[in-house]
């Protein structure tokens, strides 16, 4: 089942990518993410501004939807492998 947001954001997705290129504090994001059983509310807090970097104006993560997560997750995955 998935959280409001996740529902608020279907109709919704954000299409404008403000920055093109791979930063530290992309990679740091990703490897991050890429354990995700060690992952804490810090970590989380910096994806998520990581993530605004990218796309301004972005939801923050509900670290407790599990399609939010894996959907963060995606997308920090895509950012760092397209560059």
């Amino acid at each position: 089942m998935s959280c409001n947001t996740c529902k608020k954001k279907k109709g919704n997705n954000i299409k404008h990518l403000s920055k093109t290129t791979v930063t530290d504090e992309l990679k740091t994001a990703y490897e991050y993410v890429s354990i995700a059983s060690k992952m804490n509310n810090e970590k989380w807090a910096f994806v998520d501004e990581v993530l605004q970097e990218y796309y301004p104006g972005r939801h923050k993560t509900n670290t407790g939807c599990k399609d939010c997560v894996r959907a963060t997750a995606k997308l920090v995955e895509y950012l760092y492998n397209k560059n």
